[in-house]
């Protein structure tokens, strides 16, 4: 017996529902996460920070390669 809820088409409704929490987390999550790092400036790390520490791990994976 095929489920009414889904219609003919279950793919396509797994895929609604997978856009629609998709958008609800962009829409909610993360602009919640955006105003909180706006308001606490101290909670972010300087690009440059992030940058340099990559690649210390990269020369250092490349080294343990070796």
């Amino acid at each position: 017996m095929p489920n009414v809820a889904l219609g003919k088409h279950p793919e396509e409704f797994a895929r609604r529902q997978e856009k629609a929490a998709r958008e609800r987390w962009l829409n909610q999550e993360i602009s919640a996460r955006y105003d909180e790092l706006m308001n606490t400036p101290g909670l972010g790390i300087p690009a440059e920070t992030v940058r340099t520490r990559f690649e210390t791990k990269r020369r250092k994976d490349a080294m343990k390669a070796r």
